[in-house]
């Protein structure tokens, strides 16, 4: 701000903004973590074999997915 706009901002300020800013990453990250686990849960409910599967996801991933499934019968 201050070499954009001339405010001047303290170091305890820029700290806040940055965790502010790694929250809404952190935030980001878990709503597209939730998205994958959607979509592989849609492609193992439709038959897609699992290999093919983590051609696409990361294998750790994918086996997390289908653990929670198997809790869930």
């Amino acid at each position: 701000l201050k070499g954009r706009y001339g405010i001047p901002v303290s170091t305890e300020f820029e700290d806040e903004v940055n965790t502010m800013c790694n929250f809404s990453e952190a935030i980001l990250e878990q709503g597209r973590e939730e998205e994958r686990e959607k979509i592989i849960r849609k492609m193992v409910s439709l038959g897609y074999p699992v290999e093919e599967i983590t051609q696409i996801y990361e294998r750790e991933l994918v086996e997390k997915v289908l653990a929670e499934r198997k809790e869930k019968e």
